[in-house]
């Protein structure tokens, strides 16, 4: 048997019990505590921080959304200022023009009653041709319409151009469309013409300004009404064998622009406004009335 040590361990003995009964080193176990304190704390912390970031997307949408809805400035403000003026300067012109209109028809009136009393019958016939042929009054009478359009798609077709034009698809009416379509109807016997109810004289102009089409400088919408007084069994055929006929016929066929023809037994055209008296001579044989004391 081995006798048992009461006396003091041996320090060899002593690293030996301290190894045994401490196998980990002291800062280990510090680190893997902070670690465990650390994984207990990190849910909460990925809570807060999916909270702050859901919170400023929030607000840098919420700032996005009342950008884009702030009042246009700059040139988009200038802009719609302009288009408000013209269309307020329209409107005026629109009124002053029904009033020259409502003059004018109450001169004609008198005009009328004043010939009567002369008892000149051909004055007063070639008064009225004068003024149907210058436009200046209003005009009823049988006749053909003409619609045009641009094409459904621009573009498509080909061949040679005919129209000698730039900048524009091919499938679009221009001004010099119109303007050959329109003389051609003239050539084909029309005594009156209106484009979308406006009044074409010889002093009447079509152009093009930007992407808009224009008769006496005034905008026009598609599609182009091309309303014609005349014969309306004659006209159609009439214009189809003149070169402006054969011009729409390449636009129909190659560009696919469209026109359609419609006769009608009553059509009307307005009288022409912007009418100016440049000359008068007084026509011999005629009385004038003088006064005398």
């Amino acid at each position: 048997m081995i006798p048992s040590r009461t006396g003091p361990v041996d320090a060899s003995m002593r690293l030996l019990t301290e190894i045994m009964d401490h196998p980990l080193d002291p800062g280990y176990v510090a680190a893997a505590q902070r670690r465990t304190t650390l994984g207990e704390l990190q849910p909460r912390a990925r809570r807060g921080v999916a909270v702050i970031t859901a919170l400023v997307l929030g607000f840098a949408l919420t700032v996005s959304a009342v950008t884009l809805r702030r009042p246009v400035t700059g040139a988009a403000k200038v802009r719609s200022d302009l288009v408000e003026r013209i269309l307020a300067v329209r409107a005026h012109d629109d009124q002053v023009g029904a009033r020259i209109s409502s003059m004018e028809a109450e001169i004609d009136q008198y005009q009328a009653a004043a010939l009567e009393l002369t008892g000149n019958e051909a004055i007063s016939a070639e008064l009225g041709r004068l003024t149907a042929a210058t436009g200046a009054e209003a005009m009823t009478g049988p006749g053909v319409s003409l619609t045009l359009d641009d094409a459904l798609e621009s573009g498509v077709g080909g061949g040679s151009d005919p129209r000698n034009s730039t900048g524009f698809t091919d499938g679009r009416v221009t001004a010099r469309d119109l303007q050959i379509v329109v003389n051609g109807l003239w050539q084909a016997g029309a005594e009156a013409m209106a484009v979308n109810g406006m009044r074409l004289t010889a002093r009447s102009s079509i152009r093009f300004a930007g992407n808009a089409l224009l008769v006496d400088f005034r905008p026009l919408t598609r599609p182009y009404l091309i309303t014609a007084i005349g014969d309306p069994q004659a006209l159609e055929p009439s214009f189809a064998a003149t070169v402006a006929g054969g011009y729409l016929s390449a636009l129909v066929d190659n560009y696919s622009i469209r026109a359609e023809f419609a006769a009608a037994d009553s059509l009307s055209v307005p009288s022409a406004t912007g009418l100016d008296l440049t000359s008068a001579q007084v026509l011999r044989g005629a009385t004038t009335g003088t006064s005398g004391g």
